[in-house]
């Protein structure tokens, strides 16, 4: 359907008018650093008015860097990153009422996420905190809205730009963990030994942090990998010329990928996250099997020989700690009754993780239906905690638990119906996909979800904005199959 220009030129100089109305205001009666603020605010509404798919670009570096400012209101904190996703519900709004777009795209996952969010909203029949269900409930709106934009927005090329603001934004995160690594700049409690220090980047704790770098590293391996370089531009001949033989017929997308994959694929390790260890090793197992048993035998036989030289302690060029770390991997994801173990420095995390883990289950057998509340783990909390664990953590450690404990077997089931779905849409688009780079996209982010899926077995990933990067890498999985050129000679 043919754009009326006359509407949407309409709507283009009235926001623009209005905002720079409140601009002038701004820098005629707020302080010089909030006015400065502002004004960056104005601008990126005014480019996120005329071109939508702007706010997704910064999308890529707000959900890892946006934490670092905040805004309070009441007991609410709203980030950089939520502050993006309502610009691009009010500018995806005004241009289709202004484009009178007669038909929006919801893809595969917008029942199940309606489905979901009912769920939430039934377990707010038993909620206490309700500020608490209105923050995990925006969440999952936000994810809603990103995954809606992304189909119905973005054309091939712009994915492939939000790709790459991705793949930077984790670059960026990978080089800052090295710095806290090295440098040791972080709090004593994240101490290795006396020379170096659990990576964190800017989530304040190394498992997010490392639960973030997986939802990247997937897409960036299944890029470089499986991405085929025939299909695509090649990258400017001055830069193949210092690249080795076997990549002068990479892409500049696929450079890309390897410099994050080797930069986030370090930082990983420096977080010394079992969980986020383990996520990726699953993710790598799940991405070659799909796409190449010989690949798989490749990847099985390194894997195999990697766990040998651990075993027999032939490692002493590896730190201490992460040997260590590694080892108990199998070990500490045993299930257990924390109530009759003995507490030592060695296993107080593991048991604490337990006792969260029993916690929720009281919820869940107290209210198995509609659980307490979404976002009311917390809350509940004291009335189900073991003896000696008083203290909430603010989730179960595990993040299918909590949201049982939250919103029963109902919410339980929408979720994972979620889940499956999508999975499954990123099964179909690998299926249907004539383009590689949708293809090695589609799988990519398949990889994503089964790492930040096996993570959340021992933890809560969907924190720190994290839900957005997951809408957004679903809705250009979808996208990208209405933008694939047929390869000559395929009807």
């Amino acid at each position: 359907m043919a754009r009326p220009a006359g509407g949407e030129s309409f709507y283009a100089v009235t926001a623009t008018v209005l905002l720079m109305a409140v601009s002038a205001l701004a820098l005629a009666y707020l302080p010089l650093a909030a006015a400065t603020f502002l004004l960056v605010g104005v601008l990126v509404a005014l480019l996120t008015l005329v071109r939508i798919e702007f706010a997704c670009y910064l999308l890529a570096f707000a959900v890892p860097f946006g934490s670092l400012k905040q805004f309070p209101l009441g007991p609410l904190v709203f980030t950089v990153a939520d502050l993006l996703v309502a610009l691009l519900v009010a500018a995806w709004t005004a241009q289709t009422v202004a484009q009178r777009r007669d038909r929006v795209q919801k893809g595969p996952l917008f029942l199940p996420i309606v489905l979901f969010l009912l769920a939430q909203a039934l377990s707010l029949l038993d909620a206490a905190f309700l500020a608490g269900s209105a923050k995990e409930m925006a969440k999952w709106l936000e994810f809603a809205v990103v995954y809606l934009v992304a189909i119905n927005t973005l054309s091939a090329e712009q994915i492939k730009r939000v790709v790459v603001c991705l793949l930077l934004a984790g670059i960026a995160q990978g080089l800052q963990g090295w710095a806290q690594f090295f440098l040791r700049l972080g709090p004593p409690s994240f101490q290795i030994g006396e020379r170096f220090l659990r990576a964190y980047g800017t989530f304040n704790q190394p498992n997010p942090y490392g639960g973030f770098l997986n939802l990247t590293l997937p897409v960036a391996y299944s890029l470089l990998v499986w991405g085929n370089p025939k299909l695509e531009t090649s990258s400017p001949p001055g830069l193949r010329r210092y690249l080795p033989g076997f990549a002068r017929s990479w892409t500049l997308l696929q450079v890309i990928c390897a410099a994050a994959l080797a930069i986030m694929g370090a930082a990983l390790l420096m977080t010394l996250s079992r969980g986020a260890w383990l996520g990726l090793a699953v993710a790598f197992v799940i991405m070659h099997a799909l796409e190449s048993r010989r690949s798989l035998a490749i990847f099985a036989l390194v894997s195999v020989l990697v766990a040998a030289v651990l075993s027999l302690g032939v490692s002493d060029l590896l730190p201490t700690t992460l040997v260590a770390r590694a080892k108990t991997i199998a070990g500490d994801f045993g299930v257990f009754d924390a109530r009759t173990v003995k507490v030592t420095d060695e296993n107080w995390a593991v048991v604490e993780r337990m006792a969260h883990w029993q916690a929720a289950l009281g919820m869940l057998s107290a209210s198995p239906i509609t659980g307490v509340g979404i976002g009311n783990y917390e809350a509940a909390y004291p009335v189900y905690a073991l003896p000696g664990w008083e203290d909430p953590l603010g989730h179960a450690h595990n993040y299918y638990l909590n949201i049982a404990a939250e919103t029963g077997l109902v919410g339980l089931g929408a979720y994972l119906a979620l889940l499956a779905t999508a999975f499954g849409l990123c099964w179909w688009a690998r299926r249907r996909s004539v383009s590689s780079f949708a293809r090695a996209l589609a799988v990519g982010t398949l990889g994503a979800l089964v790492a930040q899926s096996t993570h959340n077995l021992f933890d809560n990933l969907w924190v720190h904005g994290m839900w957005t990067y997951a809408g957004l890498l679903l809705g250009m999985v979808y996208a990208a199959q209405g933008h694939q050129e047929k390869p000559e000679g395929r009807p």
